[in-house]
């Protein structure tokens, strides 16, 4: 304070990393977005130094045409810093065996030449998602150079000999690159491939994490599944796993396991003898034959049951023995409590575990994704889930901790209704006010998309324009609803409104333009923001925003219920943090 009475002001000071040391500035920009990230470094020298380390730990390269094949070039080079932070590599390209010879030789180049430029025992994580076109040779080159992968996958490879194996065998050396590996992906397709498989499983001491695709098994494998004694055997667990069984060998004790197309018609003799489950905190059971099978061999007591399970995810589309599955994942889920995210894909209509079973999780569910999916590969297969009011009022009630939610609703508003929650009380009353019991909701998925007229003849893009202001009614409805259902905290929560699946599903629908129309009906996803729907609207009225899926991340929201992979042809990498 002045003599004269004036208060004194301070001036406002802008924050800056300037006056930091360089290790605090490197460690603030570990929790930057790689978009941040490349504009730090475009500040200056000091910044630049500051954030080359997190912006290169894990980066992607996408070889699909020329320039890609430079980018390798630029990567490399010595006036590059960035090379010597690299921890996590992966590569993209959609070249499959029918792309261009000349170019896919050249890709093979680039490739070579990318793996002798790496510094040596830096790479922690490996991915190539082009399982068609990687070779053995440069498996054996990584195997080489990089001796401290955390991460390993073996795809079904071209097997041009000499063998992967036969390397292996005669340069034992080679197995000092996976012996720390705590992740291994196995997606066999000839006999060598899982020959070399085992030879990695047995050296791998410290697995934690175990991938296993089924899915390209070639003639030669699936012919040797009867013994000489003609008893029905799983070729698959005979080479990979059998020598679990021996004498004195621990059992395999995982923290997460994947499956994709394995048989668990006899799991009780073979998977079940030599995995311990005391560990497990995720399972993902994808397209499998007799899920319930492996399900049933978790909760016997021998095998450490299932604790400590946090995420379980079963995709399924063995629609003949599906409905012997409700009953043992009633069983499953009742059988331990913990559960963080549950995600059903299934394909019979009443296969959905009772609500009561998930409720059981209640206190800890934060991921949610429930439905049937009749009829997948039909463009108009129709979902089920749980729709009824009492179901979802028994669900929303006993969710305080849900944070995503993915299902359908059948009885959602025609497009054309765009005053949602206005004119239809049975909306209100049947699905709003259940949701909006949910204090927490952040991400809501609804699988089936609001249907339109049959004979609109609707152009796609009049659609998209009709679901965004389908969108924008409905973040505000849940608004006052939420206010009405919790008076006393008043939650806003939700910020992203999705409707529809995975293109991959080739869905169409009813009233769109048929020439028009994509030929994979895509998913639309909204972000609530504020802004005018109409020029006498006022700025900061609830509106919603169209986004891509790529760009929810930028909004600071979780939405693992776009990356589970339900889709006919999913992909697998160390992207899916399993």
């Amino acid at each position: 304070m002045l003599a004269t009475g004036e208060e004194t002001r301070v001036p406002h000071a802008t924050p800056t990393l300037m006056g930091l040391s360089q290790e605090l500035r490197r460690e603030i920009c570990e929790h930057l977005r790689s978009k941040d990230l490349a504009n730090v470094c475009l500040v200056n020298k000091t910044l630049h130094d500051a954030a080359v380390r997190a912006l290169y730990r894990n980066i992607s390269l996408k070889l699909s045409d020329e320039a890609g094949l430079k980018r390798v070039s630029n990567l490399l080079s010595r006036e590059n810093p960035g090379v010597d932070h690299i921890q996590t590599i992966r590569l993209i390209s959609p070249c499959e065996n029918n792309c261009d010879r000349q170019f896919r030789k050249q890709m093979f180049s680039a490739m070579m030449y990318f793996l002798n430029g790496l510094p040596r025992d830096q790479l922690k994580c490996f991915s190539w998602d082009s399982a068609h076109t990687w070779r053995a040779d440069l498996t054996t080159l990584l195997l080489k150079r990089q001796r401290k992968l955390k991460y390993v996958e073996i795809h079904p490879t071209n097997h041009e000999l000499p063998c992967l194996q036969q390397q292996l065998e005669d340069d034992p050396g080679l197995f000092k690159g996976i012996e720390n590996a705590e992740s291994l992906y196995f997606h066999p397709k000839q006999m060598c491939c899982l020959d070399t498989a085992k030879m990695m499983l047995k050296h791998a001491k410290r697995v934690k994490i175990l991938k296993l695709s089924n899915d390209k098994l070639s003639d030669e494998i699936k012919q040797t599944s009867t013994n000489d004694e003609g008893v029905v055997t799983d070729p698959v667990f005979t080479k990979l796993f059998s020598h679990f069984k021996e004498p004195g060998v621990d059992p395999l004790r995982l923290t997460s396991l994947s499956f994709r197309h394995v048989d668990f018609e006899q799991t009780k003799a073979n998977y079940a003898q030599v995995m311990v489950f005391e560990n497990l905190k995720r399972l993902r059971l994808n397209n499998c034959y007799g899920p319930e099978l492996f399900l049933e061999s978790m909760m016997q007591p021998e095998r450490g049951c299932t604790a400590r399970l946090e995420e379980l995810i079963i995709r399924n589309h063995q629609g003949d023995r599906e409905h012997q599955l409700p009953q043992t994942l009633d069983a499953f889920l009742a059988s331990f409590k913990g559960l963080k995210n549950l995600q059903l894909w299934l394909v019979n209509p009443g296969v959905l575990p009772a609500p009561r079973s998930i409720t059981w999780h209640g206190e800890t569910l934060e991921t949610l994704y429930v439905g049937v999916r009749i009829r997948p590969r039909d463009p108009k297969g129709n979902w089920e889930s749980y729709t009824g009011p009492d179901q979802l009022k028994q669900l929303a009630t006993s969710l305080p901790h849900l944070k995503q939610l993915a299902l359908s609703i059948a009885d959602w508003p025609n497009v054309m209704q765009c005053q949602i929650g206005l004119t239809s009380s049975d909306f209100d009353t049947n699905i709003l006010s259940p949701l909006a019991e949910l204090p927490k909701l952040q991400v809501l998925n609804i699988l089936n998309w609001p249907a339109v007229g049959a004979d609109c003849d609707m152009p796609i893009d009049a659609y998209r324009a009709l679901l965004r202001r389908h969108a924008s009614a409905f973040f505000g409805a849940f608004k006052e609803a939420q206010v009405i259902a919790q008076p006393t905290t008043k939650p806003d929560s939700l910020r992203v409104l999705v409707f529809g699946e995975h293109k991959d599903f080739e869905n169409r629908l009813d009233g769109l333009n048929s020439s028009d129309q994509e030929p994979r009906l895509p998913r639309f996803v909204f972000a609530r923001g504020k802004g005018k729907q109409w020029w006498n609207h006022t700025e900061d009225e609830v509106a919603a925003l169209c986004v891509w899926e790529h760009q929810i991340e930028d909004l600071g929201v979780r939405t693992d219920l776009l990356k589970n992979n339900f889709k006919i042809r999913p992909s697998w990498g160390p992207e899916d943090d399993w």
